[in-house]
């Protein structure tokens, strides 16, 4: 019983000694913590205002007075255009239809066009620059939706500067079901307007709506 006493003293000191030691080391963390925050917003700051004394090669880098716009360089997205193939060879051309194209960014298209045709598919690319190549295929049928040829149109396309607007020449070139040349005629023509989201006459409301 006589040493039960020294016993709890020695471990009531180490108990106290064990707290100690926690309590430096989790100061010493945020020491550390707060130090690493510390020296990176000055590393930021520091770049910061190094950057806008001098922005150095970055800066130099860009050139405006020489840059090109990539807006009116593609295709991509979708079109209505209004066409006049040109007809067979001693025949006038028929008058113009209203087409609707999609070019895709892989350098495809779909479209749609006169109820005798079949949808429309086909591929296009840029040449030069706002002038591109585009090729597609149609299919035709009689009133019986009996397959009377296939046609394969040729455009030349050039784009306006704001890339809106497109206009250009065609070539036809016309199938049977067989494969047998019917006619080639040059002479068609196209123009196109790039279609845009519109707002209705109720979108403020809708917008305001919960």
């Amino acid at each position: 019983m006589g040493t039960c006493a020294p016993l709890k003293e020695y471990s009531a000191g180490i108990e106290e000694t064990w707290d100690l030691a926690q309590a430096k080391i989790q100061t010493k963390e945020v020491s550390q913590s707060t130090q690493l925050r510390t020296l990176l917003i000055c590393a930021g700051l520091s770049g910061a205002a190094c950057y806008s004394q001098d922005p150095g090669v970055l800066g130099s880098i860009v050139t405006p007075d020489r840059a090109v716009s990539t807006t009116n360089q593609t295709l991509t997205g979708a079109w209505s255009s209004l066409g006049r193939r040109a007809g067979p060879p001693g025949m006038p051309n028929p008058p113009p239809a209203p087409v609707f194209f999609a070019f895709h960014s892989d350098g495809t298209l779909t479209g749609g066009g006169a109820a005798s045709d079949s949808a429309l598919i086909g591929v296009w690319m840029r040449v030069a620059d706002r002038k591109f190549l585009v090729t597609y295929f149609a299919i035709n049928y009689n009133e019986a939706r009996a397959i009377v040829s296939i046609a394969k149109i040729r455009m030349t396309t050039q784009m306006d500067s704001e890339g809106r607007m497109l206009q250009g020449n065609q070539e036809v070139l016309v199938v049977d079901p067989e494969g047998k040349v019917l006619f080639t005629a040059l002479g068609g023509t196209h123009a196109m307007v790039r279609l845009t989201v519109e707002k209705p006459a109720d979108f403020d409301a809708f917008l305001a709506k919960e």
